[in-house]
């Protein structure tokens, strides 16, 4: 069975995957913030909700952004095979080259 994820191979499904993840998650980004999603919806978000203000709809836009734009690319990625290291997360050398003590 050929692996069509395969980074080395004929991994021909990997770049349309992370397009349609990107666009699926910009389209949902921006139907989400406001001023798109009403306010009753942000009203009943558990820990959003209760905030006065501005603050439950920049709450929401924190939270869409870390998701959407952050954590589900960065899984996505790890299960396509991608490595830390690939991706630009590592460090290439110790923090410290000399230990201070």
């Amino acid at each position: 069975m050929i692996n069509v994820f395969r980074k080395d191979g004929p991994g021909v499904f990997r770049p349309p995957v992370f397009l349609v993840l990107a666009c699926l998650g910009m389209i949902l980004f921006t139907y989400l913030t406001p001023p798109l999603v009403p306010k009753d919806l942000v009203a009943r978000i558990p820990w959003l909700g209760g905030l006065a203000g501005d603050l439950p709809f920049y709450g929401l836009r924190f939270l869409l952004s870390f998701l959407l734009l952050g954590v589900l690319p960065f899984f996505t990625a790890l299960l396509m095979g991608e490595t830390i290291k690939n991706l630009g997360l590592a460090r290439p050398r110790p923090f410290l080259s000399k230990k201070i003590f």
